[in-house]
């Protein structure tokens, strides 16, 4: 029959009981790891932050004829 307790088994399954709770395992994994990414990377910034670099002077060298260039 088809609503015997048989057929009905699929219902005591874990994944149909609650379908959250095994949702995709290691995707906990990975919001953890990449929460203790965040953290350890904005604790390393406050810690040690981005130096500016010295302004860059602009030199302007004087050309020479080059095996590309035509001197006359």
């Amino acid at each position: 029959m088809v609503f015997s307790p048989e057929h009905e088994s699929w219902r005591r399954h874990p994944y149909f009981s609650r379908p959250f709770a095994h949702f995709l395992p290691p995707f906990r994994n990975a919001v953890v790891i990449f929460s203790a990414y965040l953290i350890f990377d904005t604790l390393y910034s406050s810690r040690y932050p981005k130096t500016v670099p010295a302004k860059s002077i602009d030199v302007e060298f004087p050309k020479s004829g080059g095996a590309f260039n035509k001197t006359e």
